[in-house]
């Protein structure tokens, strides 16, 4: 692991993933293609995790990944909720804790799916969807190649 520090960023990079605080502003929230459901702000859901931010601090870092056709700018693999909240809370001012690394579109949804398979109640067709679009990427795949 290696780790800097300058005035105002503290990095930290292990196994092809660096920690690094990223302002909102530099996120794309809401990708058409990639984002697996749009944050309800009136959900109780959002709110928990709202009210739990402003609580408690950010209790796990955000996923994000580097756009390569918006240098500066980062896509969310995980923490749409967080990223929505933080943002509300703290708009771009304060930057947020986020794991950054490289994914392809495919790891991104892959990414998505396995990480909101245990959280938030999400939707067969949000799921359909997204497998959807990795299977058109993957024709050949097997139902025992996606369990891996």
């Amino acid at each position: 692991m290696t780790a800097t520090a300058t005035n105002d960023t503290v990095t930290a990079s292990n196994d092809g993933k660096t920690l690094a605080f990223v302002r909102t502003d530099q996120i794309v929230m809401n990708d058409p293609d990639l984002t697996l459901r749009k944050v309800d702000k009136t959900g109780e859901y959002y709110k928990a995790i709202r009210d739990s931010i402003q609580k408690n601090g950010l209790l796990q870092a955000v996923s994000v990944r580097p756009l390569p056709t918006q240098p500066g700018k980062y896509a969310i693999l995980e923490g749409l909720h967080r990223v929505t909240a933080w943002d509300e809370l703290y708009g771009s001012s304060k930057p947020i804790p986020a794991m950054i690394q490289e994914a392809t579109d495919e790891e991104a949804i892959l990414h998505q799916v396995r990480a909101n398979a245990v959280r938030n109640p999400t939707k067969l067709a949000e799921f359909g969807r997204q497998l959807s679009k990795y299977l058109s990427w993957n024709l050949d795949m097997t139902v025992e190649d996606l369990s891996k």
